[in-house]
């Protein structure tokens, strides 16, 4: 009997209702050993991350009929699912092509101030307690006519994840919520925890079926996978696929400077996508939509129709997301492993459960990397605490350093070339001259 493509394990010796029957850590076992690594990826696959309208329509689509096939969501009349947290510059969209045509998806959401899709039925708050930047795996979907290389398509896109969550955005902490019928390959394949053992029997998000809520610490993902998978066979050795392994077949972006966030919503993408194809911001309740007056500059802003009570914010009240490690040093004291949040050209916020002592007014140094060969010292004040997720707001002295200007100057660009009209560069220009 040969072996079918693009299959993570063989069926042939087991059932996996019998799998299923077995006590925990022999279930695991078992299925460990019936894992088959693809040993090569057709050259007509590729992954990268939506650039354009196009991609994310193509997206939206795959996600909408995978969702309605597994009964996850009803039709919609767009033949798309596009979802509020689709909205934020920091959702970054991931991509599987065949031969340049979107054949699969996987969002990753940022937490914001909109909180994680999650959140609505799971309880995080004791895994968000460090303030650290996490966010959810959502919206996974492959074209139903690539089921039979799915799982071939589906370890590569867990790789790229992996590595563009880790090293382009800054995120080391992950949550996502998955039918029961897949728990034991995301704990026993991919080391995810449960979050408490908790099953949601009626989960808003998929219309009502049930979920299993997991969370990973993927600066753990090295140590722990090489435990587990480490002196296995290259066909079972998920350690060496996903850290020691390179595929051609990833195209990653192009930085200059250190950033978390790669924003493509356009003026016009999201008229089309939030007014015309769905009723994502009619449906904004006047905080989410007061909130994302601070995530685009107005222009963009103006496009989504806002009520005019609902105020513009200036372009340097804006505030970008970033993520990093820094050092906070102040009198006497040396913080360490403090984690960037979001930064603008006259502030940042700081996560860490170190600093929810340092009084308002209190003057720090903080120490930055923008780039992997530049490091930055910023000199301001602390302007408030939030000690439930451990936040603290800094405002820069009024001497602000021309490095940091280009780096905040960098970041804004993505959005100057989102806007009807381009007006970016010339408040930068006029605001650093203040």
């Amino acid at each position: 009997m040969k072996e079918k493509k693009g299959k993570l394990f063989d069926k042939k010796l087991i059932s996996r209702r019998a799998i299923s029957l077995l006590p925990k850590y022999l279930r695991f076992k078992v299925i460990r050993n019936l894992l088959k690594v693809p040993k090569t990826l057709d050259l007509s696959f590729s992954f990268r991350i939506a650039q354009t309208k196009e991609d994310l329509e193509q997206a939206y689509r795959i996600l909408h009929d995978s969702y309605v096939d597994a009964q996850f969501m009803k039709p919609h009349s767009s033949g798309m699912r596009i979802l509020k947290y689709f909205l934020l510059p920091s959702t970054t969209t991931i991509l599987v092509l065949h031969q340049e045509k979107v054949i699969g998806t996987m969002s990753i959401i940022r937490r914001t101030q909109l909180g994680l899709p999650m959140e609505k039925d799971f309880d995080l708050s004791e895994y968000l307690q460090n303030g650290a930047p996490c966010a959810e795996i959502s919206s996974l979907a492959i074209d139903k006519n690539f089921v039979g290389n799915k799982g071939a398509v589906f370890l590569p896109i867990c790789k790229f994840f992996n590595e563009f969550i880790t090293q382009y955005m800054g995120i080391n902490k992950v949550f996502i919520a998955v039918n029961p019928s897949m728990a034991d390959f995301y704990e026993c394949f991919l080391l995810f925890q449960k979050i408490k053992n908790k099953t949601i029997g009626h989960y808003q998000f998929a219309n009502g079926a049930p979920a299993v809520g997991f969370y990973y610490d993927l600066s753990l993902a090295r140590s722990e996978y090489q435990t587990i998978y480490g002196k296995r066979e290259p066909e079972k050795n998920l350690h060496k696929y996903f850290f020691e392994n390179k595929l051609p077949h990833f195209v990653f972006p192009n930085r200059l400077f250190n950033k978390s966030m790669d924003p493509i919503m356009s003026a016009d993408m999201l008229r089309y996508f939030f007014i015309q194809k769905s009723d994502v911001i009619q449906s904004l309740t006047p905080e989410e939509r007061a909130y994302l007056t601070n995530l685009y500059p107005p222009s963009i802003i103006q496009t989504l129709s806002f009520e005019s009570s609902e105020q513009q914010k200036d372009l340097r009240d804006l505030r970008y997301f970033s993520a990093g490690n820094c050092t906070v040093k102040t009198i006497g004291r040396l913080f360490n492993d403090c984690q960037i949040l979001d930064v603008s050209l006259y502030g940042l916020k700081i996560a860490s459960p170190l600093l929810h002592d340092l009084q308002s007014n209190t003057k720090v140094h903080v120490f930055f990397p923008i780039s992997p060969n530049q490091q930055i010292k910023l000199v301001g004040t602390i302007q408030w605490t939030e000690n439930q997720h451990a936040e603290v707001g800094i405002k820069l002295q009024s001497s602000i350093p021309d490095l940091w200007k280009d780096y905040i100057g960098y970041i804004q660009n993505d959005f100057s070339e989102l806007e009807p009209t381009t007006v970016l560069n010339q408040t930068i220009t006029s605001n650093s001259s203040q």
